[in-house]
């Protein structure tokens, strides 16, 4: 629910604003010992397009690394209609206590966005 497909005055690619160290590390610590979700995750990606690019101009697969990111952590996601506990989940697995957002800025953000 941004602005930008590159973070201004930092790192972060695509709609989800995923960081290339968390791209990697999803590569070097999870997808290498999840052969069969490594090759689905392959199968999504645009010929020719550098890897870390995927991120920015392939929604497919950015969303894709996007599940699987938070797929990695133990507890489910919050239901659906749960927009506090999707903020919150939101902040503490993918924005992290060091991250600018905020859960209320989640919330506004979904409220004037999705809800209208």
């Amino acid at each position: 629910m941004g602005r930008w497909l590159k973070q201004v005055n930092g790192p972060a690619l695509g709609i989800y604003q995923m960081e290339p160290a968390t791209h990697e590390d999803l590569y070097d610590n999870y997808l290498f010992y999840h052969a069969d979700l490594e090759d689905a995750m392959h199968g999504l990606l645009a010929p020719r397009l550098p890897m870390l690019d995927q991120l920015v101009w392939n929604l497919a697969y950015a969303t894709a690394c996007c599940r699987i990111q938070y797929y990695r952590f133990p507890e489910p996601l919050p239901a659906a209609h749960d927009i506090d506990g999707l903020a919150m989940y939101w902040k503490t697995r993918w924005n992290t206590a060091k991250g600018k957002g905020t859960v209320e800025e989640f919330v506004k953000n979904y409220t004037a966005l999705v809800v209208g």
